[in-house]
């Protein structure tokens, strides 16, 4: 098990699966799993019906999204509509309005 990196939907949902079968001990033994890790699973599960990591758009890891087509779209309009706007001002807008998680970086490169 690699410290420091969130389980997988899948593997909550075998852990889950193995938990209501087996004792905890049984289950860290076998999944190699850390004991407090699977007690703050079963927990969760218990509290929310479910196991999965269920987040935001805006709060999830991994890479930044790209741009879709209409995405670009309403960027480029917006420059059209008032060319003196900042990259900051429209990394705002499309987080606002189009609930996309980009680095200014991306619009950058889109414009």
């Amino acid at each position: 098990m690699t410290c420091g990196h969130p389980l997988s939907d899948d593997l909550c949902s075998a852990l889950i699966c193995m938990g209501e079968q087996l004792p905890l001990n049984s289950v860290a033994k076998f999944s190699g799993v850390p004991t407090r890790t699977l007690q703050r699973l079963y927990k969760e599960y218990q509290k929310q019906g479910h196991g999965l990591r269920v987040k935001a758009g805006l709060e999830t890891r991994g890479a930044k999204h790209m741009l879709s087509i209409d995405d670009t779209g309403f960027v480029v309009g917006q420059v059209e509509h008032k060319k003196d706007i900042y990259l900051d001002e429209l990394w705002v807008l499309v987080q606002e309005r189009l609930k996309v998680d980009v680095d200014e970086t991306t619009i950058w490169h889109y414009l």
